[in-house]
């Protein structure tokens, strides 16, 4: 009876370890399978890809689309202006109350003097002149503190500025 059980165990064992070796080559053989199926149909993978990007680039590409929503793309823009202004002239009493107030504070700020920022302002916005105004101004601790205007008729470059400076200061 021993006999018996110790065959039947080293059968299952032998069963099992056949099975365990084996399936070192089911994974190479799988792994070939797929490179073969690849392979044999790379063809059909190309042609199927390539018919997925030609129905999107039928729906979107850098000219007006044959398909989709974008194919009226030249007319949207005029539409959306002509809206945009039916709108604004519907609703001009709050449009004029709004710039009528941004109006007012700015008045009352240029008004008040305050020093206002006018960094980046070209001189074409700013008296439209093209001369400058330098105001020097002498302290007593024999420092001098100067104010100066360059009107433009374009923006100044940093050069620029730092010319007419010089040329006020009389450096």
């Amino acid at each position: 009876m021993r006999d018996a059980v110790v065959n039947a165990m080293n059968a299952v064992y032998n069963a099992v370890m056949d099975k365990v070796n084996s399936s070192w080559s089911w994974g190479r053989d799988l792994m070939q399978n797929l490179i073969n199926g690849i392979t044999y149909m790379l063809g059909s993978l190309i042609n199927t890809v390539a018919d997925v990007a030609r129905s999107i680039w039928e729906y979107l590409h850098f000219s007006v689309p044959e398909k989709g929503a974008l194919t009226d793309v030249e007319e949207w823009m005029p539409d959306f202006m002509k809206g945009l202004a039916k709108d604004i002239n519907k609703s001009r009493k709050y449009v004029e109350a709004a710039v009528s107030g941004v109006a007012d504070a700015m008045t009352l700020t240029m008004q008040s003097g305050l020093n206002v920022d006018m960094d980046g302002i070209s001189g074409a916005m700013m008296n439209g002149g093209s001369g400058g105004v330098v105001n020097n101004y002498y302290n007593n601790d024999n420092s001098r503190t100067v104010n100066q205007t360059n009107n433009s008729p374009k923006s100044l470059s940093r050069l620029e500025i730092y010319r007419m400076t010089r040329n006020a200061l009389n450096v």
